[in-house]
């Protein structure tokens, strides 16, 4: 069923969720991953906790770290915001 606008997940909840859910999937912890990404865990904490927006680059090094791609990270924040091509 879809959601009406205002229950939608907002862009920055919905990569914040999906960033969480691609390290927990890795079994990386917060810290792991900051590490091997090259950014303080302090970050990734903010990232996913929609504090921050990440930069393209950070995308690219955080999927780089996680083995996973950008456009696979992108799906599944489609998926949560209910993106539809027009």
């Amino acid at each position: 069923m879809p959601q009406s606008p205002d229950k939608r997940v907002s862009l920055q909840m919905a990569i914040a969720a999906a960033l969480a859910k691609a390290r927990i999937r890795r079994k990386f912890t917060q810290e792991e991953l900051g590490y091997r990404a090259g950014y303080d865990p302090v970050y990734i904490n903010m990232l996913e906790r929609a504090r921050r927006y990440p930069s393209m680059r950070a995308v690219f090094n955080i999927c780089e770290a996680l083995g996973t791609t950008p456009s696979a990270l992108m799906e599944d924040i489609q998926e949560q915001i209910q993106f539809k091509h027009r």
